[in-house]
């Protein structure tokens, strides 16, 4: 096993070894409540997060949340405030001292419209090109790789002298030189639930899809 700059690289190249996250510490405050707690066919989002990424993974995956979440397995933030590219950092942190994890794929509990197929077919695909991914004008849900250069982008980004409007997900996928991948399905699965009239949309969407269905 390589070791790094504390990142530990293992050659191993199996879906057992990534590690899901689930973000859901923000402060919901488009919202005006929390996110994860918004019911959508009788689940809330934190708990559909992590039921389609288990459904994506298998059910030996290992699922934590970014954020206090009880009844879940937490990451909390090493340093409040830096948003989720603090979160990533601190939960990127954690799975290298756990070791055996060579990736980690971040799942957001706001877009819960994502489909495991989605989401399994970006983490093979970072899996077989051990390469990070993102989906095509998506910054999230991504595949990182764990590696050198990925705990190195994370210290910059978080380092008190990085500029805040520059700690952002798009400058950490294009230092990374993230892969992008086309899309499996419509751009309706990648809805974004931060206002009240967004939440509302992707609450009509699964209406017309289970009418659609039957």
């Amino acid at each position: 096993m390589q070791k790094a700059n504390g990142c530990e690289i293992t050659p191993l190249t199996h879906i057992d070894n990534v590690l899901a996250v689930v973000l859901a510490g923000g402060k919901s405050t488009r919202m005006g409540r929390d996110k994860a707690s918004l019911l959508l066919e009788g689940a809330t989002l934190l708990e559909r997060a992590v039921t389609t990424t288990r459904l994506a993974l298998g059910v030996n995956s290992r699922i934590v949340v970014s954020g206090d979440r009880p009844g879940f397995e937490c990451i909390p933030d090493q340093v409040a405030g830096l948003g989720p590219i603090g979160a990533i950092n601190s939960v990127v942190k954690w799975a290298v001292d756990q070791t055996g994890f060579i990736g980690v794929l971040i799942v957001p509990v706001d877009m819960p419209l994502l489909t495991p197929a989605s989401l399994r077919y970006l983490t093979d695909r970072g899996l077989k090109e051990n390469v990070s991914t993102q989906f095509e004008n998506f910054e999230l849900p991504a595949y990182f790789r764990i590696s050198t250069a990925l705990c190195q982008a994370l210290e910059q980004l978080c380092s008190p002298n990085t500029v805040p409007s520059s700690r952002s997900l798009r400058a950490l996928l294009k230092t990374l030189a993230a892969i992008a991948a086309p899309l499996l399905n419509s751009q309706t699965e990648f809805i974004n639930t931060n206002t009240a009239a967004q939440f509302k949309l992707a609450v009509n969407i699964r209406v017309t899809e289970k009418k659609g269905s039957r």
